[in-house]
């Protein structure tokens, strides 16, 4: 297969399309995505089809691409709920995701504090992949250096952070 979908051709598609029928939330994803980007409109059921088993089985990145959709479409509650699940899990695009639905008010209840706060989660969640990587390129360095942010703050129990799987969710049917 090709790197993106531009140099994607019938037999990628094919290989997506077998990956689903296997049971691959990644490649249901994957072939999510490919339908978008080539189809757009055209193929808004069969997206929404490949993409609700694995967000309901909690694949993160479904749950994340199903709520983008959602949230296009205009179904802001449902989105919020998928990008809280996806936010809950670690993906970093939900929780910013989370932090502009509080800031704004759509699909949750306004609520600047929990803007805040998922900004924070991004943030941090950020930082962590960051030093995880810089720590796989160089063993090298003192372990704290080599951690970066403190062992609350990556394990989601920084103060200034809240709770990340449930501030703001008494928000979210607002």
């Amino acid at each position: 297969m090709g790197t993106g979908f531009d140099d994607f051709d019938g037999d990628d598609e094919m290989r997506l399309r077998d990956g689903v029928a296997a049971g691959d939330d990644d490649a249901r994803v994957s072939l999510a995505s490919f339908l978008e980007r080539r189809r757009g409109d055209a193929a808004r059921e069969e997206i929404l089809e490949l993409l609700r088993p694995a967000a309901e089985a909690g694949h993160a990145p479904a749950q994340l691409a199903l709520a983008r959709r959602l949230e296009a479409e205009g179904m802001l509650q449902e989105a919020a709920r998928r990008y809280m699940a996806a936010a809950a899990d670690g993906e970093e695009d939900a929780m910013l995701a989370m932090s502009r639905l509080y800031r704004e008010g759509r699909g949750v209840g306004l609520d600047p504090e929990a803007a805040t706060i998922w900004q924070r989660r991004a943030l941090a969640a950020g930082l962590a992949r960051i030093s995880a990587k810089a720590g796989e390129r160089s063993n090298s360095a003192p372990r704290g250096a080599r951690n970066g942010l403190s062992r609350q703050a990556r394990d989601g129990r920084d103060s200034s952070c809240g709770n990340a799987a449930t501030h703001g969710k008494a928000n979210l049917d607002r």
